[in-house]
């Protein structure tokens, strides 16, 4: 989402919210630029404001600026979990945060994710838990071991024919792990999905392709000592 000008967005996002809707605009400095009437009551923010200042914000800076990093490096949004004090009240809030262009400059957009009863709910099973300041770990908490290891190897380019010649189901059961179950599971989180390379961009974005699941780490491990063995001149290793 691209403006010329911060006219043209200023007159641009106060046609866009009601006046009970909580939603605001920083730079990457962290510099508050707009926020509707609803967000400064509620976050006690003001417009020239540095998030580094407000004392109503709980969850660490350094930890959103790593998330927005991010965002702006995928040029695309995030839901994204923060802790703040509302009044006197410490509250679970979760934005749906977009990266934007001002006079080609980096910005983001914040808005409240409404729904969201889901994800708090998985926040709060355990109340005695640290709560997270991002999505990442949360998310990845949500998928089962067979959806780990099916996007592991969608990320590192399996077809779905391959991946289930190597899982030994059928291609239809792993369009339904893809495009009902994981992708369902991605949508509760904000990120749109249509396809499968949409859902392995989203994947790669959250970190599925770098920690190899463990049964994948068995096979890998085997086939490394079968290559050592034939690079110490066995003829009969095989690869398993």
């Amino acid at each position: 989402m691209k403006f010329k000008s911060k006219s043209e967005f200023l007159n641009w996002v106060s046609a866009r919210y009601l006046s009970d809707e909580i939603a605001y605009v920083k730079n990457i400095n962290q510099e508050i630029i707009f926020a509707t009437s609803l967000a400064m009551s509620k976050l006690n923010i003001i417009s020239g404001q540095r998030l580094y200042d407000c004392t109503a914000l709980i969850a660490n800076v350094t930890d959103i600026i790593k998330i927005e990093e991010l965002i702006i490096k995928n040029n695309s949004k995030m839901v994204v979990v923060e802790n703040w004090h509302q009044g006197s009240i410490p509250k679970i809030l979760m934005w749906t945060k977009r990266h934007i262009i001002i006079d080609d400059q980096n910005y983001f957009l914040i808005e409240e994710y409404i729904n969201s009863n889901f994800a708090i709910k998985k926040l709060l099973i355990n109340s005695t838990a640290k709560v997270t300041n991002h999505l990442d770990n949360n998310l990845l908490d949500t998928f089962t071991h067979k959806e780990k290891i099916i996007l592991y190897l969608l990320i590192h380019n399996f077809s779905i024919t391959e991946m289930a010649t190597y899982l030994f189901i059928s291609n239809s059961t792993i369009k339904t792990y893809l495009y009902r179950h994981i992708a369902s599971k991605f949508k509760n989180y904000g990120f749109e999905i249509s396809s499968k390379e949409q859902i392995t961009k989203v994947a790669t974005l959250l970190g599925f392709g770098i920690q190899v699941p463990e049964e994948l780490f068995n096979k890998l491990l085997t086939i490394t000592l079968a290559l050592n063995s034939s690079l110490n001149g066995d003829n009969d290793a095989k690869f398993f």
